[in-house]
């Protein structure tokens, strides 16, 4: 209940306050935090049962293109959003039948493969893909209300961190545990590892799929470096990592910390800013292995120690 509590006061707070920022490149950053904040959630929600996929900048542009092609037929941008989420589950069902035996470095490469081959064949098929110039649509999303755009994606992050808080608390989790940890043991008890990876492989893949398709509609534009951009792959295990794996708002305090700091960085050092912030990240989850939140709890061991002497004496 806690976490339910933590997520609702969450949402409040972030609903009332664009009534209190006086710019909306602020409105434009939290959107940009948001969705970094729930496609990170999603990857980890995958990542506890042991496997690590880069297959999630793939899901991101299917579920963009998907989008944009049913928007170009006439299709409400908001039920596109629904249909692209369909479409990377389906891709993420389809992949996962054919991958999901293969684990760690195997399928993590399987993963960044089927990625790759997406990318390649949306710039083939370049007659109804838009090829490498890609597709400008004709308005942004909510004819380019911010606020609306705004308040949407902060309901597709809290829908995010929901579903991780009731995963939490669902017999399916501690069979996720126990498969990362030992898969002969889950297998000795019952627990079927494939079809529950293959479950949880499908249920991650829904979040990119549907940020995707908000993101190409809230730029008015995709193309396929936009969409399949190995850095989202790259910049969500970063944020994982980072925020600390396993949690629900480990990747979220990730997502934002890391972003802003890059936007940061980006204003204060206009040429090299990615090479500090790299340097930085690296330099954190050397020292910080267990990521932010892991960080948190050692120090909060300590103190409870501590006090815990001082009341024995």
């Amino acid at each position: 209940m806690r976490g339910i509590h933590i997520s609702i006061l969450f949402f409040v707070f972030f609903i009332v306050l664009p009534l209190f920022l006086s710019s909306t490149y602020y409105l434009d950053l939290l959107i940009v935090i948001f969705l970094y904040a729930s496609l990170a959630l999603s990857w980890d929600i995958l990542a506890r049962t042991g496997q690590i996929s880069f297959a999630h900048h793939a899901f991101f542009g299917i579920g963009a293109y998907v989008s944009v092609l049913l928007y170009l037929k006439g299709v409400n941008p908001l039920v596109g959003m629904v249909a692209g989420g369909f479409a990377s589950a389906m891709a993420a069902f389809l992949l996962g039948l054919a991958t999901l035996r293969l684990r760690g470095m195997y399928f993590a490469i399987a993963t960044l493969a089927f990625a790759g081959f997406i990318h390649i064949a949306v710039l083939q098929l370049s007659d109804y893909t838009g090829g490498a110039g890609g597709i400008t649509l004709d308005e942004p999303l909510f004819g380019g209300n911010i606020y609306a755009a705004y308040s949407l994606a902060l309901l597709i992050c809290l829908v995010t961190i929901t579903t991780s808080l009731l995963l939490e608390r669902s017999r399916l989790y501690y069979a996720m545990k126990v498969i990362a940890n030992n898969e002969t043991v889950a297998k000795t008890i019952g627990i079927n590892v494939t079809k529950t990876i293959l479950l949880i492989f499908t249920l991650s893949s829904i979040f990119p799929g549907v940020i995707g398709a908000y993101y190409v509609h809230y730029i008015a534009f995709v193309n396929p470096e936009i969409a399949f951009n190995v850095g989202i792959a790259l910049a969500v295990l970063a944020m994982g990592v980072f925020g600390g794996m396993g949690t629900t708002f480990g990747p979220v305090l990730g997502a934002a910390i890391l972003r802003i700091v890059e936007e940061q960085l980006r204003v204060t050092i206009t040429y090299g800013h990615m090479i500090v912030y790299g340097i930085i990240l690296i330099a954190v989850i050397l020292l910080f292995p267990t990521g932010l939140l892991g960080l948190w709890e050692k120090v909060r061991r300590r103190v409870s120690s501590s006090f815990e002497g001082i009341t024995q004496i």
